[in-house]
């Protein structure tokens, strides 16, 4: 949920910057939230959010530009765990066709990976 109202500082800038990483957005300063759609086409913001986050954008441009900072740096955070809406993991057969007990410890260990990292597994597929 993205609950910044205004942007005045860079902790302001940091901030909206995480609500977004929160709120599964894989966001970039540069795109218009008008350009966000889900899979099937879909935007993924009303017109009025677009017009919201857009103006907090603009805002995070113009905090940042006072200060002297590279937006671009200061909105990559990196000090929160990446999620996605979804992600599939999946082994070609003929990778591990002689050695299913290969396969097997290589899944369990990209599983544990994606767990600790605060990936959901939706998905799998062989």
């Amino acid at each position: 949920m993205i609950t910044v109202k205004s942007i005045h500082t860079l902790e302001d800038v940091r901030t909206f910057a995480r609500q977004l990483l929160l709120a599964r957005i894989a966001f970039h300063p540069d795109t218009p939230f008008e350009d966000y759609i889900t899979k099937d086409g879909t935007p993924c913001f009303t017109p009025a959010e677009c017009e919201m986050y857009n103006g907090l954008l603009y805002m995070c441009f113009a905090v940042c530009d006072k200060c002297g900072v590279d937006i671009y740096e200061i909105m990559d955070i990196t000090d929160l765990p990446y999620t996605l809406p979804e992600i599939t993991v999946q082994f070609h057969e003929f990778l591990f066709a002689d050695n299913q007990n290969t396969a097997a410890m290589i899944f369990q260990v990209v599983k544990e990976f994606l767990a600790d990292n605060n990936f959901a597994i939706t998905k799998i597929e062989n």
